[in-house]
């Protein structure tokens, strides 16, 4: 039974090989059957991307499998081909919508304090990972995946106790040089074993799925396919034992590249605007590599913890049946996780793994566009130099009329005076430049690209509250991609979490610095002898719903200034603190006033209280000013959670601003007693009898007491 009559069948004649040869048979099989049913899909993808890319006069070359200029001819060589590239405007639009940083936190699995403290030091984990990865850049590929081909995949790995990771190796590298021409390349690599989990973005032309799957976490089996370096392989793969069958030194020169592969592949080849014959290179022109195949499949009655199997060629680099704990690496959550993919869908398609994508449902408007601008630039050069009506007989040379100005034509009559004559121009009708203003319009429905998104303030819009109603509606119109993205998110990361907790066994100065400069809210973990298993399995990531969204900084700021204007902040602008944080919102920190200084000082000291140093108050510090952000800090509620020491060095910078405070506002003993102002209670006022019933500058026959007969503690 193969794969291509009844799936189901060869995948659990896979999933019960033992023998190598049975088991690679298998694999090539079903990568050599996916490469060709899924050419249509992949070929839609590839035209997604050239006019993403502003390449977008093509056509599909049957014989080469590609997408190609049309040609030149002598029929269409006078036309333009304009691109005016809205799709790029679009698609980098509806980007920007899902490349916010987000909100995130851990779940804490119980109200067990172990696992509230575990929650609290996988929140760190997750930030160094974030880090560490580039995470910024790749959710910003993934985003351009998913807008481009409606699905964007992402895998999460982990390297084993003892494995290692190649990478290339930087051209200011001291080893650069040797490497490159040991290796035969100019891109050497270098095996590292540093990284414990590293994460990329998968093109949707390198993953097979079970070919019964209507959802992709119905999937039976998932098969990525790479072109990898041999140097690569024998990096990723060497050794033996643990499942690995320490044969990689058999893989040799083979790149049997699918169409699906070389589309993928000639991706790297495609320049803005310009195609010529096709991309890519062909099979014999890429040396010195072959095709690595992974393999994953769902738990089932023989393989209880899943099946991860790697094949390179007409070779078994790898069988997790094999290891000393046989089962996929990525088994997880009870089987709930069993393959290191996360994935989001732009659109969903009833029915199929894959989306729909906003770059395929904006390409025929695009057309219609570039169609219109090529026949208004065609219009635009006949109009002022028109064509020529030339009577055969007249023996002028064809071309010889160019439409030099004051350019003199002779000609020979014909029978009848025949002449040459000029056709005037006319221009084109105004309903072919509303047809266009109509398809920009259903492009603009289409991305649900309001002016608001694209930073144009709507006709009409004058008040700040209009703005942000509009700018609420464009992103609740986003919701449900965002509610895709938002949850793609929270898978990845806590895939990324899964596997620090199973790999990080043995702390390394590298992460326990990363480590122990992003725990400040922290306390109680020693970050040089933490491992990963004392996460407790505390690693759901939860999203903050809508916060992947950018919020509008003007309107905010404008919101503020609309209260400030209403009287109903002056509290905030009178608290030094919170004029700082205001300051900070309108992007002009550098305008802080001597007591704003003072509150970032009181932060840094804060800071550096946290990790258990304590600087020593300066002469020109504002006690004012910094007891109050020292308060502020000391009545939050985690305040209690930190250790007694680090809460005894707060209280005694608190006592010691106090202390100076309460210096400052002391009165010497030796101080005149002060005059009240005339008319203050109990002072008389001149002719007028006071509280002791005598009238100002009247005597009352006492003198004042003497210090010595002051009660104790009181001024004189």
């Amino acid at each position: 039974m193969s794969f291509a009559t009844d799936f189901d069948i060869a995948i659990s004649q896979l999933d019960g090989a033992t023998q190598a040869d049975q088991i690679v048979k298998l694999v090539n099989e079903w990568y050599d059957m996916e490469g060709q049913n899924r050419l249509l899909r992949a070929a839609v993808w590839m035209q997604n991307i050239h006019f993403l890319a502003g390449d977008q006069w093509l056509r599909w070359n049957d014989q080469q499998k590609r997408w190609a200029s049309i040609p030149v001819t002598q029929a269409n060589r006078s036309i333009d081909r304009p691109v005016s590239n809205y799709i790029l405007v679009y698609t980098n639009t509806n980007a920007s919508t899902f490349t916010n940083k987000p909100t995130m936190s851990v779940d804490q699995n119980s109200e067990d304090p172990r696992d509230k403290t575990s929650a609290q030091v996988a929140n760190v984990v997750k930030e160094y990972l974030w880090e560490e990865l580039d995470k910024d850049e790749m959710y910003d590929e993934a985003a351009l995946w998913g807008l481009s081909t409606g699905i964007a995949f992402r895998k999460s790995c982990k390297i084993p106790s003892g494995r290692k990771i190649p990478v290339e190796i930087p051209k200011d590298h001291p080893t650069y040089a040797e490497e490159a021409a040991k290796q035969g390349t100019d891109r050497p690599l270098k095996a590292i074993t540093e990284k414990k989990v590293y994460a990329e973005i998968v093109p949707p032309f390198n993953l097979t799925f079970d070919g019964m799957a209507k959802r992709f976490k119905d999937c039976g089996a998932i098969m990525e396919c790479q072109i990898r370096r041999l140097e690569w392989i024998k990096m990723s793969y060497a050794g033996s034992g643990n499942g690995y069958t320490g044969k990689v030194d058999e893989v040799k020169d083979d790149p049997k590249l699918t169409n699906l592969l070389t589309m993928g592949e000639s991706l790297r080849d495609i320049i803005e605007g310009n195609t010529t014959t096709g991309y890519g290179k062909s099979p014999n022109e890429i040396k010195n590599a072959n095709v690595v195949k992974e393999v994953y499949i769902r738990p089932t009655e023989k393989h209880p913890r899943g099946r991860m199997i790697v094949v390179a060629g007409e070779v078994l680099l790898y069988d997790s049946s094999m290891a000393t704990k046989p089962g996929s690496p990525y088994f997880y959550n009870d089987g709930k996780i069993w393959h290191p993919y996360t994935y989001w869908i732009y659109q969903p398609l009833p029915g199929s793994v894959y989306g729909i994508s906003l770059v395929q449902q904006l390409i025929p408007k695009q057309r219609t566009i570039n169609s219109i601008d090529a026949l208004a630039a065609y219009n635009r050069k006949t109009i002022g130099v028109g064509q020529w009506l030339i009577p055969s007989m007249s023996n002028i040379p064809d071309e010889s009329i160019v439409g030099v100005p004051g350019q003199n034509v002779t000609y020979t009559p014909g029978p009848r005076g025949e002449k040459p004559e000029k056709v005037q121009g006319t221009p084109l009708p105004q309903q072919v430049y509303e047809e266009r203003n109509l398809a920009l319009a259903d492009m603009d429905r289409i991305a649900n690209s309001a002016d608001v998104r694209t930073g144009q303030n709507p006709k009409g819009v004058t008040t700040v509250g209009q703005l942000m109603i509009l700018n609420e509606n464009a992103r609740q119109a986003m919701s449900k991609p965002v509610d895709r993205w938002e949850k793609f998110i929270e898978r990845s990361e806590t895939l990324d979490l899964l596997n620090f907790q199973s790999v990080y066994i043995e702390p390394d100065e590298y992460t326990i610095k990363k480590l122990t400069k992003l725990s400040k809210d922290v306390t109680g973990t020693d970050w040089a002898t933490f491992i990963g298993e004392e996460l407790r399995d505390n690693v759901n990531v939860r999203v903050e719903k809508g916060s992947t969204i950018a919020k509008s900084r003007v309107v905010m700021q404008e919101m503020i200034l609309n209260l400030a204007k209403a009287g109903l902040l002056p509290d905030v602008l009178s608290d030094p603190y919170q004029h700082k944080l205001l300051l900070e919102k309108f992007g002009v920190s550098d305008l802080l006033t001597e007591a704003e200084v003072d509150v970032k000082k009181a932060e840094k000291v804060i800071e550096l209280m946290l990790q258990g140093q304590y600087p020593p108050v300066e002469a020109f510090d504002n006690p004012d000013v910094q007891i109050i952000v020292l308060a502020r800090f000391m009545k939050q509620p985690k305040f209690m959670e930190y250790p007694a020491t680090v809460r005894l060095l707060f209280k005694r910078r608190f006592d010691e601003y106090a202390a100076a405070l309460a210096r400052a506002n002391a009165v010497p003993d030796n101080a005149p007693e002060p005059k009240p102002a005339p008319g203050a209670p109990g002072e008389p006022v001149a002719g007028k009898p006071g509280a002791n019933g005598k009238a100002a500058g009247v005597p009352s026959g006492k003198g004042p007491k003497s210090p010595a007969a002051q009660p104790a503690g009181t001024i004189a």
